[in-house]
């Protein structure tokens, strides 16, 4: 099989679509001021911290989770290019879910009516220089990481603001805990495949998707019709499964 339908294991450095009961707003003080008290941090890394990436028990970062969700967009646009549906990767789409394959005619339409836009976003010369000999050699200027600046510029664009949507939709359709840990490679409580998560892990999950849905682009300074994307939010709460998925199920 084509190595661009393998594990989405691209290298990082380490260096409600439902309404929860638990919102930015409402983390607590002491998370607010847990290690340097009298500065605030930035709303995204107090919600990672909740979060284990490895087993070593080191936090996800920002811009590992910006990295992340913009190669998947990128990953599910050169599927869609390609006429293929990623079988693997965290972009698996099961075509007998109707849920999944729903979201995925969506980014292929984004995709159709944004062909030339969507294609400048994908060449290799637009994206951080991360170092390593690649077909941006030539490229002498740029952002060196997927920071805020590179990612508010990534996302000026409307088309791939609606990717994102989407894609956060796909990683949350069928929602679980242990879904979401296979669909962004960290983890609330454990990596162990046979943890069994608790109501502790949902909130965690769900205070996640609130910050997508509500501060993404706003923490990012990138300008939105906010009606329309909370719409595109809601229109997805009934899509959501909050049965129990075992991970053993789970179309990966």
């Amino acid at each position: 099989m084509d190595s661009e339908y393998q594990d989405f294991t691209d290298p990082i450095s380490d260096s409600s679509f439902i309404s929860s009961d638990i919102h930015l707003s409402n983390i607590s003080s002491s998370l607010l001021n847990a290690n340097n008290p009298g500065r605030l941090k930035n709303p995204l890394t107090l919600v990672l911290e909740q979060f284990i990436a490895t087993s070593s028990l080191k936090k996800p970062k920002k811009e590992f989770l910006n990295a992340y969700i913009i190669r998947a967009i990128k990953r599910a646009f050169r599927s869609i290019s390609n006429g293929k549906i990623p079988k693997k990767t965290c972009i698996a789409i099961n075509v007998r879910d109707n849920i999944e394959m729903n979201i995925w005619e969506k980014l292929q339409r984004i995709f159709r009516l944004n062909v030339d836009s969507i294609s400048k976003k994908m060449m290799p010369e637009v994206g951080p220089l991360t170092g390593g000999k690649s077909a941006r050699e030539e490229k002498k200027e740029g952002p060196l990481s997927f920071n805020n600046a590179f990612c508010k510029e990534f996302f000026s664009d409307e088309p791939m603001r609606n990717a994102f949507q989407e894609i956060i939709q796909l990683f949350y359709c069928n929602f679980s805990p242990a879904r979401c840990c296979e669909r962004f490679r960290f983890y609330c409580c454990s990596e162990k495949a046979d943890v069994i998560h608790t109501d502790e892990c949902e909130d965690k999950w769900l205070r996640l998707k609130d910050y997508f849905s509500m501060s993404y682009f706003e923490d990012l300074d990138v300008e939105t019709n906010q009606g329309l994307q909370t719409s595109s939010f809601e229109e997805f709460q009934s899509d959501l499964n909050l049965d129990t998925v075992s991970i053993d199920n789970l179309q990966l």
